[in-house]
């Protein structure tokens, strides 16, 4: 497949009319729009297809957990692994 017609098929095509970003979210009832995560995310460990999002939810349901982030590191016995960040009990300060 030709790169542009690769693209379109990506980015264009399943909503006409608009671009696709791999966004996702919601918008409330006053109009106002959430991007909660990202939907291809993906981190490839040892040939497995391991979705972030899924990761951080797991991780994030845990009570003394107050924020965490999965992210892909080096590894030499894979050549990637997981790493996790884990918080606290209280979220992060602004």
């Amino acid at each position: 497949m030709a790169a542009g017609r690769l693209f379109r098929a990506k980015y264009l095509d399943e909503f006409p009319g608009y671009y696709k970003t791999a966004d996702a979210g919601f918008k409330d009832e006053e109009g106002y729009i959430y991007v909660m995560s990202r939907t291809d995310d993906i981190i490839n460990v040892a040939g497995h297809r391991l979705s972030t999002g899924g990761m951080e939810e797991v991780l994030s349901g845990h009570r003394d957990v107050a924020e965490c982030a999965a992210s892909p590191t080096r590894s030499k016995a894979r050549s990637r692994a997981l790493h996790r960040i884990k918080g606290g009990r209280e979220p992060a300060r602004r």
